[in-house]
C-alpha cells in the first residue's frame, strides 16, 4: 500500500459532471484516479483502501494491492461492488474553464458562480441543492456556506429556514453551522455565551448545552463534573425514577445525589440477585442433596455443602466472594462443581470449589485483599479431611465419586 497526495479536477463523462480524484504517490513516481464524484451524488472509487491510518492506495503493479477489488476499472467497480460512501478528500478551488464546463450545462448557475467561489467539492454539493432550492445563490454569497450546503437546512420548514437566516444575518455568523444555529435560537443563547459553551466543550468533552449551563451554575464546570454527571443520569435511568422531572434532572447537589442513587441501585440489584437465585432454589437442592449429609467438625471448624442459596448469599457477602456474581449457583446445578463451606464458631473462614474428581480447585478465606486471602495451612488440611470422608462415604455407597 501506497501512502499518496491527492488533487482533484472537474471533467465531463457522456454529457455528465465528475469530479475525479487523483492519487500520487509521495514519490511521484505512480499516479492514478482512485475516486470519482457525479454530479447526481453517486460515488465509485478503485484501489483506494480505508485503515486507521488514513488512505493507502494499491497501485496495481504492487504485490500487496492484489486483493479481490484491486485492480478493476471504474466500471468493473461499480458493476461488481455498486457505489461506495462519499469520500473527503482534499479540494481545490475552480479555475475558470471548469466554470465554464458547469455554467455551459447549467446556464443560470453562472450567477452563483459570480458571487461565491468554492472548492470543486462544495460546488458539486451547492450545485445539487440549487436544482431544487435556486435560493441558495444568496446563502452563499453572503457567506453562510456551512448552513447553505447542508442538506438538513433546505429540509426545514419555511418558518425555520427564515429563523435561522434572520438569526445568521443579525449575527453575521459566517462560522455557525446549522446546529450552532439551532442550538442558539432554541435555548435563546447570545453569540457570546455560546462561544464560551463551545470553548468549554472544546477544553473538556462535548455536553448538550441544557448540562452545560447546569454544570457551571453548581461550580462543577469541568471535566470532572461532565462524567460525574454522565454517572449520574446512568444510575438514575436504572431507577423508577422520572429522568425528566427537574429534581432529578439538575439536583441542587450532584455528588450528593450520585451517592444515593449508587447506593439504591446497589441495593435494588441485590434484591434482583436474592430472586434469581431463589428462583434456583429447587434446581441446586436437588443437585446437592446427597452431599448435605456429608459434614465434618474439626478442632472448631465445620465444614459442610451449603442447602440454600440464601446462606450462599450471606456466605459471599461476608468474605467479599463471588459466588452470586459470577453465578457459581448455576455451576454447581449443572454438575460442574461443589460448593464447600468452611465456618467457625458459625462465622464464615473460607470457600472451596471442589471439582468432579475431588479435587481443590479455587479455595480462598476473604477476598477483600485479593492477594494475601488463600486459607492457612490449618483450613487447608481441615478441608482435605473432608474430602477424605466424602470420598469414603461414596466407596461405601458404591458409587462412583462425583461432586453431585
Amino acid at each position: 500500500m501506497t501512502i499518496c497526495n491527492y488533487s482533484d479536477r472537474l471533467e465531463i463523462e457522456s454529457g455528465n459532471l465528475v469530479r475525479i480524484v487523483e492519487a500520487e504517490s509521495k514519490k511521484k513516481d505512480k499516479a492514478m484516479d482512485v475516486f470519482k464524484e457525479y454530479e447526481n451524488g453517486d460515488c465509485v472509487c478503485r484501489n483506494l483502501y480505508y485503515s486507521m491510518y488514513g488512505y493507502r492506495v494499491g497501485f496495481p503493479e504492487e504485490v500487496n494491492s492484489l486483493y479481490k477489488n484491486s485492480c478493476l476499472t471504474f466500471v468493473q467497480k461499480l458493476e461488481e461492488y455498486g457505489e461506495c460512501n462519499h469520500i473527503s478528500f482534499y479540494s481545490r478551488k475552480l479555475t475558470e474553464p471548469e466554470k465554464d464546463l458547469i455554467t455551459r450545462k447549467y446556464h443560470d448557475f453562472v450567477y452563483v458562480l459570480k458571487k461565491w467561489n468554492g472548492t470543486i467539492e462544495d460546488t458539486f454539493s451547492a450545485l445539487r441543492i440549487w436544482k431544487g432550492h435556486k435560493e441558495i445563490e444568496f446563502l452563499l454569497a453572503a457567506g453562510f456556506d456551512a448552513v447553505a450546503l447542508n442538506k438538513s437546512f433546505w429540509r426545514l420548514t419555511e418558518k425555520r429556514k427564515k429563523e435561522v437566516v434572520l438569526f445568521l444575518r443579525k449575527t453575521g455568523g459566517k462560522h455557525f453551522s446549522l446546529l450552532d444555529v439551532q442550538t442558539m435560537i432554541k435555548h435563546k443563547i447570545s453569540v457570546l455565551d455560546y462561544e464560551q459553551y463551545k470553548s468549554f466543550c472544546w477544553k473538556n468533552r462535548k455536553v448538550a448545552y441544557p448540562v452545560y449551563k447546569y454544570l457551571v451554575k453548581t461550580g462543577r464546570g469541568d471535566i470532572n463534573g461532565i462524567y460525574l454527571y454522565r454517572d449520574y443520569i446512568s444510575l438514575l435511568v436504572q431507577t423508577s425514577h422520572d429522568a425528566d422531572d427537574p429534581y432529578w434532572k439538575w439536583p441542587k447537589n450532584l455528588q450528593k445525589k450520585h451517592d444515593e442513587l449508587r447506593d439504591e441501585v446497589q441495593r435494588l440489584k441485590a434484591l434482583e440477585h436474592i430472586e434469581m437465585l431463589r428462583k434456583k432454589q429447587a434446581a441446586y437442592f436437588g443437585a446437592v442433596e446427597k452431599m448435605l449429609e456429608i459434614k465434618l467438625e474439626s478442632d472448631g471448624y465445620s465444614v459442610y455443602v451449603p442447602d440454600t442459596v440464601e446462606e450462599i448469599n450471606e456466605h459471599a457477602t461476608a468474605l467479599h466472594q463471588c459466588l452470586v456474581s459470577a453465578d457459581y449457583v448455576q455451576k454447581v446445578i449443572d454438575k460442574k462443581c461443589l460448593l464447600v463451606f468452611v465456618r467457625k464458631g458459625g462465622t464464615p473462614i473460607a470457600t472451596a470449589q471442589i471439582n468432579r474428581d475431588n479435587t481443590i480447585g479455587q479455595f480462598y478465606a476473604d477476598e477483600l485483599d485479593r492477594d494475601n486471602c488463600l486459607p492457612s495451612d490449618e483450613v487447608r488440611k481441615v478441608m482435605e479431611k473432608w474430602i477424605d470422608v466424602k470420598m469414603m462415604t461414596e466407596r461405601k455407597s458404591g458409587k462412583k465419586a462425583e461432586v453431585a
